[in-house]
């Protein structure tokens, strides 16, 4: 479903930055339910493009590297987190 919403958003070229940016988060969600911390990595990349500093999806990217050992990697973003909310 969300890929088609991706495939239509490149098609009509008709979006808002909010949509596609929620819409590539949901696809990292699933990808990540799914076992496929990198590629869910990359749609949380392509979001942060978009829209960068949410800190909802900073912290998720934190997670995401710590499920893969990267925990310096992880705790970077846990510091950029902690710096978005205050």
């Amino acid at each position: 479903y969300y890929s088609h919403c991706l495939d239509l958003f490149d098609f009509l070229g008709k979006f808002s930055k909010v949509q596609l940016s929620e819409t590539l988060v949901q696809i990292a969600l699933i990808c990540d339910k799914l076992g496929e911390s990198l590629q869910s990595l990359e749609y949380v990349d392509e979001s942060l493009k978009i829209i960068p500093n949410i800190p909802s999806i900073i912290l998720f990217k934190s997670g995401l590297f710590a499920t893969m050992s990267r925990f310096d990697e992880a705790q970077k973003y846990m510091i950029k987190y902690k710096y978005l909310i205050g």
